[in-house]
């Protein structure tokens, strides 16, 4: 009798802490749908920024449920044996590593285009958060910016490289001298370059495009010609310009060397009528204190597309993600952020509410086709995770991604 007694009592015990942890957790849970509330109302007045972003999603990230698990398919693929590569060039002896001018060069289905895009362009890069491009670069280094690039604009490009610009220069040496056409006269180190035809060596070019004190805008419009001469050249000028790339010792790659080279060797081979070149459309953002600063202009997607759209199809806008460690593996949410479809844009990462999560968790904000469809895609380039109803109420991002404990090391395990 008196051990029965004592394991009811022990039940009652049992039963009271239980429903005290259950009312604990429901008073969290409703104090972090407050602060939802309130930094929600703080993001709508940062104007829907980064700041405002990161601070709400610090809050809603404990609150993920899933439900209605479905399984998914495949996605879409670029042109086959289109390849893209972002160029970024420092200067010789920065020891901070940051590009001084960037541009995306892609070639494939008998096409090549080259799309410059502004180092002070500044958007939310994984790893960093709201960063200028150039300056994060050297932070954080080229794959990061490949991504950021790849969901902002929508194009598949996958590779990058780093060049000094002493060592540019020494790759438009090997094409002896180009030819431009300069309607105003910029002053360089080495003197006045224009206006009117004029020739120049490599050191010559680069010069040209660094002189001048008009900002970054005009040092991209004369990278652009200096680069569209030297295709000319390259088309009928001397060979060996995609060796030149392979070859630089100052040329740093996730590429092979080779395979470097053969991309510029490809788009030099192509007829000018083939290749577009264009620099990415910005808005200047009123930064003080006489900073050049640029955000970007989402209408620049179509002149991106018309440029390297062979790369791959994004979406008709970005859409909109956030990564969230769940398995407590440091730089899980940075890799997984490299590997997201083209069109797909990380606006901030975090941690989630622990680090047990067994499975990558794929989480749609509205269960409508449009979505899903996004949800398959991520997926399919993840090659791993279970797409979900995210029942939160977050208004940061169209997907959510829980990485779990199946996104093993650097690499995710395979889907089964």
């Amino acid at each position: 009798m008196g051990e029965a007694k004592g394991e009811e009592h022990r039940r009652r015990k049992v039963g009271v802490r239980v429903r005290r942890l259950r009312r604990a957790r429901r008073r969290r849970r409703a104090t972090a749908l407050s602060v939802v509330a309130v930094l929600l109302l703080a993001a709508v007045g940062f104007g829907g920024s980064g700041r405002g972003r990161a601070l709400l999603s610090g809050a809603v990230q404990r609150l993920f449920r899933v439900r209605e698990v479905v399984q998914v398919g495949r996605g879409a693929t670029p042109v086959s044996g289109a390849r893209g590569v972002l160029v970024a060039v420092t200067r010789e002896g920065d020891p901070s590593g940051s590009a001084e001018m960037l541009f995306l060069v892609g070639v494939g289905a008998g096409r090549g285009g080259l799309v410059l895009v502004p180092t002070n362009l500044v958007t939310t890069v994984p790893g960093v958060g709201m960063e200028r491009l150039g300056k994060a670069f050297g932070m954080v280094g080229g794959g990061a910016v490949v991504s950021t690039l790849r969901g902002l604009l929508g194009i598949q490009v996958s590779h990058w490289a780093s060049v000094s610009d002493a060592d540019l220069a020494r790759v438009l040496e090997t094409l002896g001298s180009i030819t431009l056409d300069v309607d105003i006269p910029v002053v360089t180190a080495a003197g006045e370059v224009g206006p009117g035809r004029v020739s120049l060596g490599g050191a010559e070019a680069l010069a040209y495009v660094l002189g001048g004190s008009e900002g970054e805008l005009s040092r991209l419009k004369r990278l652009s010609d200096v680069l569209e001469a030297a295709l000319e050249r390259a088309r009928s000028g001397p060979a060996g310009f995609g060796a030149a790339w392979a070859g630089s010792a100052g040329v740093v790659s996730d590429l092979p060397r080779e395979e470097l080279g053969d991309l510029f060797s490809s788009l030099a081979s192509l007829p000018s009528g083939s290749v577009t070149t264009v620099i990415l459309p910005v808005a200047r953002v009123d930064a003080g204190q006489g900073e050049e600063v640029f955000r970007f202009d989402p209408s620049g997607r179509k002149l991106v597309e018309a440029a390297l759209g062979f790369l791959g199809e994004g979406s008709a806008e970005p859409v909109t993600v956030l990564v969230l460690n769940g398995n407590g593996v440091p730089e899980s949410g940075a890799r997984v952020a490299s590997l997201l479809p083209p069109g797909f844009y990380v606006v901030s990462q975090g941690n989630a509410g622990s680090f047990d999560y067994p499975t990558t968790m794929i989480l749609v904000s509205r269960w409508d086709e449009r979505h899903l469809e996004w949800a398959r895609r991520v997926r399919e380039s993840l090659g791993l995770g279970e797409v979900a109803r995210d029942t939160s109420g977050q208004t940061v991002a169209d997907i959510v991604i829980v990485v779990g404990l199946d996104f093993v090391g650097a690499s995710p395990r395979p889907a089964r």
